[in-house]
């Protein structure tokens, strides 16, 4: 457990420096945007191009601008990914006491969070968690087995790379939504 926070924290160092230079790449294409609007001005005046291409020409510049200050304004919004791999560990670390002490409300909640849909075989109810909970129980079972020397932090990584991997495919599914309902 201790070699996945030290992973994250690791991920969290580096996703400040990430942040600055993000910040700096929108910043130096939104002054590309306004010097490409100040040419197609010039270009009109000195009557290089016609009235309609400097109309469509603007109103793409005008559209990638509004994008780019979107983002800059909402670049420390988003939690980094470090934080949601934070969240993401904690609930998994302790679902067992928050589902003991919780009310009913918070239970059904966490139900939500971490199980997938509930199968039946037979007459058997098959009840399992969600990727990346079944991973991080499975690892977590494995921990009490006999060691081995370097698989420890290998076996922390692909967890940790798990955990990344369900954090994207969320971000993508909201995504989707967003653009279905656009």
């Amino acid at each position: 457990m201790r070699d996945l926070r030290d992973m994250v924290e690791n991920m969290n160092k580096t996703a400040v420096d990430d942040l600055a230079q993000r910040l700096t790449s929108l910043q130096l294409q939104l002054a590309g945007c306004e010097a490409r609007l100040g040419r197609l001005t010039d270009a009109l005046i000195d009557g290089l191009i016609e009235r309609e291409l400097f109309e469509s020409r603007k109103s793409a510049v005008l559209i990638r601008r509004r994008e780019l200050l979107d983002q800059i304004e909402h670049i420390g919004s988003t939690g980094s990914k470090a934080d949601r791999m934070m969240q993401l560990l904690e609930l998994a670390n302790t679902a067992h006491v928050s589902y003991r002490n919780g009310l009913p409300s918070e239970k059904r909640a966490l139900l939500a969070a971490t199980m997938s849909n509930f199968l039946g075989i037979g007459k058997t109810p098959s009840i399992t968690l969600k990727s990346p909970f079944q991973e991080f129980s499975e690892w977590r079972n494995s921990m009490s087995c006999d060691q081995h020397r370097d698989e420890p932090r290998t076996r922390v990584r692909q967890i940790l790379d798990i955990f990344m991997g369900v954090d994207q495919q969320a971000k993508n599914h909201v995504v989707t939504e967003l653009k279905r309902a656009a």
